[in-house]
């Protein structure tokens, strides 16, 4: 199975190795802070404000949004041989999908700025550019369970609604999922989920929303939210965070992308074959 991310696309994240087990599925190998591969495709993650990194180096995205430059304003005796313009000329045809850095209000986000590759003929000694090749970046899934999910299967509704919940059910309706099949929990009711996902196939998609810190499921993770996508190799089910403006919440608009996506991309069955318009 093939996840495409496409340009704008953002994972909330607290850490580096959060937000590549979200996107890779744990299969990568490591390159250093910033860098890691997945076959011959390098993960870029940096941050494009224009400001000094702790590394020396100064990295921008232009207003175009397909060009991103480098500037080495560090020490020169600092610089690594793996960062210069020479190493670069021998590997010009070196492709990174780069990831923004966004930080507010300590909310961490990845934003996909596209597929980039080095532009030898820009570049300088102390200074490279690179320019966007692709605005899409196609991951195959890595999942580990040997255990497939019912893909009619009940979906599961995680946290705090700031709206109705016939909302939710209409989404779910327009794409042709009967209601029988969600379940919600609210917010209060998240305190004391402790339904085990592990091997659970009649459970195919959880979508979560706001929920409290401690619950019965917490143990010593953040949030319960994290302590079942630690399990997520074992459990079958899809785990969907919903976000807006960096922060968890449920909204029609993101759930019902979310759910199309996973209908598109095979995860979740409908059950009826010819569903309603979509609703933009």
């Amino acid at each position: 199975m093939i996840k495409k991310i496409v340009i704008g696309h953002s994972i909330v994240a607290r850490e580096h190795c959060e937000f590549l087990n979200e996107l890779l599925d744990d299969n990568y190998k490591t390159y250093g802070p910033s860098t890691y591969k997945l076959q011959d495709l390098y993960i870029w993650m940096i941050r494009l404000d224009g400001k000094e990194s702790i590394f020396g180096w100064t990295n921008t995205l232009n207003p175009e949004g397909d060009q991103v430059s480098e500037v080495y304003t560090g020490d020169p005796g600092t610089m690594k041989s793996t960062h210069s313009h020479e190493y670069f000329i021998k590997n010009y045809q070196e492709k990174r999908a780069i990831f923004d850095i966004i930080e507010n209000n300590r909310i961490r986000k990845y934003v996909f700025r596209g597929v980039f590759q080095h532009d030898i003929e820009e570049s300088a000694e102390n200074k490279m550019f690179w320019k966007k090749i692709a605005d899409f970046l196609n991951v195959p899934s890595q999942k580990k369970t040997s255990i497939d999910a019912d893909l009619l299967g009940e979906i599961y509704i995680i946290g705090e609604l700031e709206l109705p919940k016939k909302d939710i059910i209409g989404v779910a309706k327009a794409e042709g999922i009967f209601k029988d099949r969600i379940r919600f929990f609210d917010y209060d009711e998240a305190k004391k989920f402790e339904r085990d996902l592990v091997g659970k196939r009649d459970v195919c998609a959880v979508f979560f929303g706001p929920t409290p810190h401690k619950t019965i499921q917490t143990g010593n993770y953040s949030s319960l939210i994290t302590s079942i996508e630690a399990q997520k190799e074992e459990i079958p089910a899809e785990i969907v965070r919903l976000s807006a403006s960096g922060k968890l919440k449920i909204t029609k608009s993101n759930f019902r992308k979310e759910l199309k996506r996973l209908i598109e991309n095979g995860k979740i069955n409908n059950d009826i074959s010819e569903t309603a318009d979509s609703i933009v």
